[in-house]
């Protein structure tokens, strides 16, 4: 059992009783609310490890709720869930501070692995590890990275992608498995989100830190 609790903010009833059914059958503890006032004011309360957040929420509109969250400093792992969603909403959601996107609907294996992955986030060896890479220097023991001594923050997916990338330099990693870092092995995921973690990696930490293999993954060279 995973024992983690975990927030459901859904205004669907009918997709909220599946989905927490879900997640307490894989070992979680869900909490349900219907709206983005309540959402806010249970998270103030603290003691969530993961927020899954519809963006159609009434009230208090679930982007609106997540920019909140992240500029008073709350960093619980978040993951929107949204009807009809694209590629645009998913850059949207990760730009306003999501760890992960997951447009509607969804098979439960998938978010579940998701949800997964998001509760691993911070769960690093101790030691005080650090990985270096030019002006880039990853604590993987107290989740942090730097880019010329200056901290930047990364999504949890943003950080195990180049945290994977960083420990395999010089070869390339495909898209297959990169989502198994994320995921595990056993739930394909349909979506494309690699590579918006791709985009935003690019656009935190200098364009040309990750390569392109064209039809094959992405790679970071060895330092020169």
């Amino acid at each position: 059992m995973d024992n983690q609790k975990l927030l459901l903010a859904e205004n669907d009833v009918a997709l909220a009783g599946e989905v927490c059914r879900g997640l307490e059958s894989a070992g979680y503890a869900a909490h349900w609310v219907a709206d983005g006032i309540e959402a806010e004011e249970t998270l103030r309360a603290g003691g969530y490890s993961v927020l899954l957040l519809s963006r159609e929420l009434p009230q208090l509109p679930g982007l609106t709720l997540l920019t909140r969250m992240r500029k008073r400093g709350d960093d619980t792992p978040v993951m929107i869930t949204a009807a009809g969603a694209d590629v645009a909403d998913c850059v949207e959601g990760l730009e306003c501070g999501a760890d992960d996107f997951l447009p509607k609907p969804f098979a439960m294996d998938e978010l579940v692995a998701r949800v997964r992955s998001l509760c691993r986030r911070g769960r690093h060896p101790a030691g005080g590890s650090v990985l270096a890479h030019g002006a880039l220097s990853i604590d993987l023991e107290g989740y942090r990275v730097c880019r010329d001594g200056v901290p930047v923050r990364l999504s949890g997916h943003e950080f195990a992608i180049l945290r994977t990338l960083l420990e395999h330099r010089g070869e390339v990693a495909t898209r297959s498995g990169l989502e198994e870092v994320l995921y595990g092995a056993d739930v394909g995921v349909e979506s494309n989100t690699i590579e918006v973690h791709i985009h935003f990696l690019r656009k935190k930490l200098g364009s040309g830190l990750i390569k392109t293999v064209r039809g094959v993954g992405y790679m970071i060279a060895e330092a020169e």
